[in-house]
């Protein structure tokens, strides 16, 4: 079970996961880019994890994962401007 987060000033949004149930977590780590917004997370009914969060340019980007339980690619940005 994944816990993601914004950072601050533009700094990479962090994620943290619980490998099983029970388990401790583990340590933030960076999804890379610059964000100016925490993440929107959504998980596939087969484990597959999206996140979409604005760039500092105002941009809508996203992060994924090829594999369920597999590291995250991005960010990829989808364009356009998003406010605040």
């Amino acid at each position: 079970m994944p816990w993601f987060v914004g950072g601050i000033n533009g700094e990479s949004s962090r994620r943290s996961w619980q490998p099983s149930v029970g388990s401790n977590w583990t340590g933030f780590a960076s999804l890379g880019g610059s964000q100016s917004a925490s993440p929107a997370v959504t998980f596939s009914s087969g484990g597959l994890g999206q996140a979409f969060t604005r760039g500092t340019g105002g941009d809508l980007q996203t992060f994924w994962q090829q594999s369920a339980g597999s590291t995250w690619t991005g960010p990829l940005s989808l364009g356009g401007t998003l406010g605040r």
